[in-house]
């Protein structure tokens, strides 16, 4: 083992823990595991306190040596809260390596559904012990043998699944940022006071509130009306990227996107000679409540703007001042979907003859709204209209998981493109050990895309379509709404919606409808917990596969879902099931659910 110069470790230690800086070195930076791919280490945190007096000071030091050379962090802890507080800490600090929960986001090729581009979009976040967790989006580009490569050509991504330490990604200027989420990236090509915009009205209009004392108050940004005028500019100066410490005064910073997966929006014109220009926007949400626009081009970054709903921006102070914060603020943390009204359907995007681009998303754990803004111009966005769940026609609207889903449906005599979600997430789901009833979330909705108003919706009580008697739709739906349109004539034939009861629905729509009142027929198709002594909860949605045998004649639809628990994943003694159920009434809707 080699120490570096001037550490103060020795290999001539000795005594009752003369050794555990040393040892604590050794855990951090050599491979504890050779049969694992990649460098398995450990960091050792160090918590001490209730010192006698003696000596105090150089028990300190050697303690805070361990912690330094573990790659940890050394606690003082003296009392029974301390100690916890300083364990829950050392959790969260474990968990502090780079990440990305979701799937990146690819460049798709507009013309040709068959194809994609070869531009890839990661969200990447690091965890912190506090709350202001770091994140970014980096671009990187998919070669001809599928593999992920950086700017220079080289791999990016390791077999082992990782980042490679000398890869440089797109938009990154000077620098291999490797594994590193905060170096280069979109986040390092950020400037402050530009095109940073909320909007504060209900009705639809330009997106452009700057964001200063006089338009954005103190009550908005969640602070005391006693809080002092320094602080609120302290505020609104990091809501527009304004730094104090660094030398240009611009913070170039993007916060954590956990669960907010970037979207590519396509943009197809004509040139001037006739050929086709296919350009695009990446946008992607953080969780300190900005949802940012910028230019899907390897080559060339460009930030079209960053807009951060009303609702979010109490969510800055806890960015700004969340060092140690223990619980978790989230932000624009939910699915996002968008809708090119593409009139005569060749593809591009029209202006001139009234064609539009709307993106929506939603919280998850952010809160109860949906969003839609008018993205026809990206560089003059539109606020279009929310939804507020608890209020008016979603009063059972809970935390917005599911994501908004495109369908083409039958509508009193008519072919209408609408938005299908479920009800969402209620909180109180967090603690159940069993199945229990909820008001909140449990409901399927059916939504005008243009205008955001509810068209139809199914619960178990007071909606369109009641589903109770034998079986009652009485828990949350987080899972996106799946379609099915088996006779491929572009109009939804039924869909499924799995629910956190462990239940799995099917609706049947009614291709004469008169409106809302006879829209759909529907019922239970499965239920997990009807046998199982294990609670049984379905937070997405069923993949499903059409299967025929043609040696017995057989031709049914699989649905393939599995269980789990995501508020807890941990949890002792869980016990989660994967599901195949058959469907084999394919055309019509069953006799009996």
């Amino acid at each position: 083992i080699n120490f570096p110069t001037g550490s103060g470790l020795t290999h001539n230690c000795s005594g009752s823990g003369g050794c555990a800086d040393e040892l604590a070195y050794f855990l951090n930076n050599y491979d504890q595991n050779l049969a694992l791919p990649g460098k398995q280490i450990i960091r050792t945190f160090v918590i001490g306190g209730f010192f006698d007096g003696n000596g105090d000071q150089s028990d300190i030091r050697y303690m805070e040596s361990i912690a330094h050379h573990g790659g940890g962090e050394y606690y003082s802890a003296s009392d029974y809260q301390s100690i916890v507080d300083a364990l829950q800490r050392t959790l969260q600090e474990t968990s502090d390596v780079p990440v990305t929960f979701v799937a990146p986001a690819v460049a798709a090729n507009s013309y040709n559904s068959l194809e994609h581009l070869d531009q890839l979009f990661y969200a990447m976040f690091v965890p912190q012990a506090g709350n202001n967790w770091n994140g970014n989006l980096k671009s990187y580009r998919l070669n001809s043998a599928g593999e992920v490569v950086d700017a220079k050509g080289d791999l990016a991504i390791l077999d082992s699944g990782i980042f490679s330490k000398e890869s440089q990604s797109y938009w990154t200027e000077g620098i291999n940022d490797g594994e590193d989420v905060v170096a280069g990236g979109a986040a390092s090509r950020l400037t402050s006071d530009y095109k940073i915009f909320t909007h504060l009205e209900t009705r639809a209009g330009e997106i452009n509130i700057l964001l200063t004392r006089n338009t954005i108050s103190k009550t908005l940004l969640g602070l005391p009306e006693n809080s002092s005028a320094e602080l609120h500019q302290q505020m609104i100066d990091w809501a527009n990227r304004k730094s104090p410490v660094t030398e240009d005064g611009i913070r170039r910073e993007m916060e954590d996107p956990i669960h907010s997966r970037p979207l590519v929006v396509s943009y197809n014109t004509d040139g001037s000679n006739g050929e086709k220009i296919q350009q695009g926007v990446v946008f992607v949400g953080t969780n300190s409540g900005y949802l940012h626009a910028f230019k899907a081009d390897k080559k060339e970054f460009k930030n079209y703007f960053s807009y951060i709903p009303k609702e979010l921006l109490s969510n800055i102070p806890s960015y700004v001042d969340g060092e140690n914060l223990l619980d978790k603020t989230y932000g624009i943390d939910g699915p996002m979907n968008y809708w090119h009204m593409d009139i005569n359907r060749n593809g591009q995007l029209d202006i001139d003859q009234g064609e539009k681009m709307y993106l929506f998303f939603g919280l998850r754990r952010g809160g109860r709204q949906y969003y839609a803004l008018d993205i026809t111009n990206p560089d003059k966005p539109k606020y279009a209209w929310q939804i507020n769940g608890g209020e008016g026609d979603y009063k059972n609207l809970g935390q917005t998981w599911s994501n908004l889903v495109l369908a083409k449906v039958p509508w009193n005599g008519e072919e209408k493109v609408v938005l299908l979600a479920g009800g969402g997430y209620d909180p109180a789901e967090d603690d159940q050990v069993k199945r229990t009833e909820h008001s909140m979330g449990n409901s399927v909705y059916m939504i005008d895309p243009l205008t955001g108003k509810r068209l139809w919706f199914a619960s178990n009580n007071n909606s369109d379509l009641n589903l109770f008697a034998d079986h009652s739709m009485t828990s949350s739906i987080t899972s996106d709404i799946t379609t099915v349109d088996f006779d491929g004539d572009g109009i939804s034939d039924y869909f499924f919606v799995s629910d956190l009861g462990g239940r799995i629905w099917r609706f049947d729509i009614n291709k004469s409808n008169q409106g809302k009142g006879n829209f759909a027929s529907a019922g239970l198709i499965f239920d997990a917990n009807s046998e199982s002594n294990h609670y049984q909860r379905f937070y997405y949605a069923p993949s499903i596969s059409y299967f025929r045998d043609e040696n017995n004649n057989d031709e049914y639809l699989s649905l393939a879902i599995g269980s789990g628990f995501r508020a807890h994943p941990l949890a002792p003694n869980g016990q989660d099931s994967f599901y195949l159920i058959k469907q084999r009434s394919l055309t019509i809707a069953p006799e009996r659910y």
